[in-house]
């Protein structure tokens, strides 16, 4: 994968929709982004795949570094939970980049929805 987004980079965008990305492969790929934050996109899509708590703290790492120019997280229908709301929810609040989160169509609960803060600058979507 990093050869390929080296040869693209910088990315505005990358999409990977229906294409069955999971856990581990949501990990591989935070783990090229945080070894070369140049490769960042500035949006990121993962939509429709089978991702859950464990991409999402790899998510939640990425949104924590300093070097984090991701502005779009697009992740609906995916298989995340509650716990995986909190993961996402306490890495916004020490993000000041990310400015739109799309959780619609997730399995949280009105408990998950509850993590998010209302000041923050970052509007989270529960619709497409």
């Amino acid at each position: 994968v990093e050869p390929l987004l080296e040869r693209n980079a910088p990315l505005e965008e990358l999409c990977f929709i229906e294409s069955g990305v999971d856990d581990d492969m949501v990990v591989a790929l935070v783990d090229v982004f945080l070894k070369n934050p140049r490769l960042v996109p500035i949006k990121l899509q993962i939509a429709a795949c089978e991702f859950g708590i464990v991409g999402c703290k790899a998510i939640a790492t990425l949104l924590k570094s300093p070097n984090c120019p991701m502005e779009t997280l697009d992740i609906p229908d995916n298989f995340i939970e509650d716990d995986g709301a909190v993961c996402l929810a306490n890495a916004l609040k020490k993000n000041g980049v990310l400015k739109e989160i799309c959780l619609a169509g997730n399995r949280m609960t009105s408990n998950g929805w509850k993590v998010f803060d209302k000041k923050s600058k970052c509007h989270v979507s529960r619709q497409h």
